[in-house]
């Protein structure tokens, strides 16, 4: 009921996962955590350990930039960037329960 007294119909909220992802001409790895400040970590470990795993100066540079760039705070959209042939990700997910996820894919 709202403040008036009145019915109202609330949709509940879903859970929410954040999705980090390195894709290359290899395949794609994602991990998904609920907590914001372990996807951030990861994101950020795995851009500093990029960095520090090649060979290529401007691929390194291009690295440690995008580290120092990922967002501090839950960002509105998904977060990108491209570091050499690898592309990392950052985005939140709803997580949809069985009843919805099946009727998103038409079963």
């Amino acid at each position: 009921m709202d403040h008036n007294g009145q019915e109202t119909k609330r949709t509940p909220m879903r859970p929410v996962v954040f999705a980090v992802a390195r894709v290359h001409t290899g395949g794609r790895f994602t991990y998904l955590t609920p907590h914001w400040p372990d996807a951030h970590g990861y994101l950020v470990g795995l851009l500093e350990g990029h960095a520090a795993a090649t060979a290529v100066p401007e691929v390194a540079r291009s690295a440690r930039v995008a580290a120092r760039q990922v967002p501090a705070v839950l960002p509105a959209g998904a977060w990108s960037a491209q570091v050499g042939e690898c592309r990392y990700q950052l985005a939140r997910v709803e997580v949809c329960p069985a009843a919805d996820a099946a009727e998103q894919v038409g079963a």
